[in-house]
């Protein structure tokens, strides 16, 4: 475990009298530092939610005097020396450095100033000699948010030590003549240490620690980006340098992607590789979500390295036929209740057409047929909309087209189709996942029905030239009521003519939504015989399996199948919507099994609804990651929250989250358990007398429910397992006593 001590000075009562003697000479008080207490609570919030640290005093060091100071860094280091168990000691300060004589840099307390600079600072080369002389003492990481912080790194240049036998590692804010503004150095490292949690940084996973290297070159991008964003002046990070070409790592930080194994090293080095490609794309895009719903692991790891991706042939072809027919038909839709597959299908479609999804996605590819494959499409765009307003979709389409710098006052349907008059030569595809989950759906709907409907001016000198400009391809739940002016407009589209009269919706539209399912323009992932979703389960479940030592190996392969053929049938005949979403819960259960149980031990312990299954998974990753499922859940043995949604049949409320804490992997939210994304408990809505294709639990929930569920969305937890032809979404997991509360009172109005 290592130790962190947090100091932060910006408030100093020194002795001003003599200020004002010479009003052109330096003032011997220094200036307060307001951003200074925000910042260092900040980072040590962040700090205590990293694995492997332990903060001193459970809080910040804020304003010491000069004998406090000095106590705090020996304390440390003695603590650091003889607690049991501790492998290292990091010491984060910000506040004045104050430059001395030569090369020698003051850490300034509440009481300095600059006439009793000696005795009421601390002198960084002091603390460096006496962390470097101690006998078995622990290493030292020195964090430096001061002005001229990079003194101490050229102190360590003339000291001779070898790496080997170094003990102190310093990162420095800013060079030796350079300043540091606003903390900003410590905001940073908050950040990256986030990003870290996250296993979002460039690390090798053959490495147990963090490199300083590393942490330095992380924390210098952040400043860098947050430098050109606000407009502030760059400083360059500086760190103690070797000039040996192998250097042992300090024990520090713990490596989130370190693996022991070497194959597992390399499968975690490919997922690196793909948050490293989500960085570097359009944030909407969202290369993580699409891969990871059409790969479907059930775990959320290694979705680089394989596909699950089981049937839905017809609906593959269907979409195909559409994607290659005539652009006429700009419009068609794939809906389905949650967990039914709408992200996994439309996953499998982008990793398959879109240009820069295909290149790191190529698994997918071998887990389609080849004759419903989608072709690679150079004007084909896909969108993650949950979350993302309008603008945010518009800007995300032109940016994909590489199209010109945005107007002055933001990406609009017009102006986006000028644009691609201007600049395209035949019709832009436009996959948009998720409509129901924006931030604005509705105004997201009629931005894109803009879109479908835009053409462009007949030119006689070329005749044959397409005047349709876009083709949008969306996934939504069947919410027709709130979306019926998409209906419509594929109806005319199709030259159907509308439904008329003031009837119930689900009744006023079945007979279309029939139509325009045989029509190949809208695909319903609900309607599916039970008999095609059990083998198709079977056939998911089986490759699933097989990843586990328990169910692979010479003579397994009889039992791997009865097993999941027994699951399969146990789930597809029981739940006609989000069997695909419960299967790959499970199947997250039994891969993590030592040894193999009986296949009625299993069909015995197959949950019933989702609270259960998510009851049955969370038992799963508390033997794992005791800690962190601890800390997320807020206590309890089960997910109560979940069960106070459900628990009334007749009534039940949605449960609408926000968004995953984002990156720069472009809002891909991590709403994960050690590693592991949990699944989301999504929209679970009031039962009604069933129709065909609107199955009651996915009808659109009332503005109450809706709010009632926002009120409670901490507790959705998204696994983007996308199993076969299935996926939804992830936010971080809590659930602690207001939660339940909430759900409680929701669930009983």
């Amino acid at each position: 475990m290592t130790q962190v001590l947090v100091v932060g000075v910006g408030d100093f009562g020194g002795d001003d009298e003599g200020d004002d003697e010479d009003p052109l000479a330096h003032p011997d008080t220094l200036e307060p530092l307001p951003s200074v207490a925000p910042a260092v609570a900040a980072l040590t919030a962040q700090l205590a939610k990293t694995p492997g640290l332990n903060v001193l005093g459970g809080t910040a060091s804020l304003d010491p005097d000069y004998e406090t100071l000095t106590r705090l860094w020996r304390d440390a280091l003695r603590q650091a020396q003889a607690r049991a168990g501790a492998e290292a000691l990091v010491v984060h300060f910000a506040g004045h450095g104050v430059a001395g004589p030569g090369k020698t840099l003051f850490l300034a307390s509440r009481e300095t100033t600059r006439k009793a600079l000696p005795w009421t600072a601390a002198q960084v080369g002091t603390w460096l000699g006496e962390a470097e002389a101690m006998a078995d003492g622990p290493p030292v990481l020195l964090l430096l948010d001061v002005c001229g912080a990079g003194r101490a790194v050229m102190d360590q240049l003339m000291d001779g030590i070898r790496s080997e036998d170094r003990r102190v590692w310093v990162i420095a804010a800013c060079a030796a003549d350079e300043k540091t503004y606003q903390a900003r150095f410590t905001v940073a490292t908050g950040r990256v240490l986030e990003r870290l949690r996250d296993g979002q940084l460039d690390i090798s996973p053959a490495v147990a620690h963090v490199p300083v290297e590393t942490l330095a070159r992380e924390i210098d991008r952040e400043l860098a980006r947050s430098a050109a964003a606000e407009d502030k002046p760059s400083q360059s990070v500086l760190r103690t340098t070797h000039p040996e070409a192998r250097a042992p790592v300090p024990a520090f930080l713990l490596n989130p992607s370190y693996r022991e194994t070497v194959g597992a090293r390399f499968r975690q080095a490919v997922d690196l590789g793909l948050w490293q490609f989500a960085t570097a794309v359009d944030p909407a895009l969202d290369p993580l979500h699409f891969i990871s719903r059409a790969s479907g692991t059930p775990q959320q790891q290694d979705i680089g390295q394989g596909c699950f991706f089981t049937g839905r042939r017809k609906q593959l072809e269907m979409i195909k036929r559409w994607l290659e027919g005539p652009a006429e038909q700009t419009m068609m839709i794939v809906t389905g209740s949650p967990g039914s597959g709408k992200s996994a299908l439309l996953g499998v479609v982008a990793c398959l057409a879109h240009p820069q999804l295909r290149e790191v996605s190529r698994q997918v590819a071998r887990a389609v047929d080849r004759e419903v494959r989608p072709e690679p499409d150079p004007y084909l765009v896909a969108v993650h909309a949950r979350q993302r307003g309008p603008a945010e979709v518009l800007a995300s389409i032109a940016a994909q087209l590489g199209l010109d710098s945005e107007p002055g006052r933001g990406w609009t349907p017009s102006v986006l189709l000028k644009r691609i008059g201007d600049t395209c030569d035949r019709p832009v595809t436009i996959v948009v996942d998720a409509l129901d989950e924006a931030s604005s759906d509705m105004a997201l709907v009629n931005a894109l029905r803009q879109l479908a409907h835009g053409r462009r001016r007949f030119d006689a000198s070329a005749p044959d030239r397409d005047l349709v400009l876009c083709r949008v391809l969306v996934g939504t739940r069947p919410w027709w009521d709130r979306y019926a002016g998409l209906l419509e407009d594929l109806a005319d589209g199709a030259h159907i003519a509308r439904p008329t009269g003031s009837r119930p919706w689900w009744t006023k539209y079945a007979s279309l939504l029939a139509t325009l399912e045989d029509r190949g323009l809208l695909v319903h992932l609900d309607g599916i015989t039970a008999e095609q979703r059990t083998t198709e389960l079977t056939d998911y479940l089986c490759d699933v399996l097989e990843t586990s030592r328990a169910y692979s190996g010479p003579g397994t392969a009889d039992f791997r199948t009865t097993t999941a053929r027994a699951v399969a049938r146990r789930l597809g005949l029981r739940h006609k919507s989000g069997a695909f979403l419960l299967a790959s819960l499970f199947a997250h259960y039994l891969v993590r099994r030592e040894a193999a149980p009986s296949v009625e031990e299993v069909v015995g312990k197959v949950p019933v609804d989702l609270p259960a299954m998510l009851d049955l998974h969370l038992d799963v990753l508390r033997r794992e990651h005791p800690r962190h499922v601890r800390r997320a859940g807020g206590g309890g043995p089960r997910l109560r929250a979940g069960h106070a949604a459900g628990s009334r049949p007749q009534r039940r409320a949605g449960i609408r989250g926000g968004r995953g804490q984002g990156s720069g992997s472009g809002r891909c939210a991590q709403g994960s358990v050690g590693g592991i994304v949990l699944p989301s408990v999504r929209h679970r809505h009031r039962r009604a007398a069933p129709v065909p294709l609107l199955p009651p639990e996915s009808r659109r929930p009332s503005a109450r429910r809706v709010r009632a569920g926002q009120a409670r969305g901490d507790l959705q937890a998204g696994t983007r397992h996308g199993s076969g032809p299935c996926g939804t979404d992830r936010a971080p997991l809590r659930a602690g006593p207001p939660l339940r509360a909430a759900a409680r009172r929701s669930a009983c109005r």
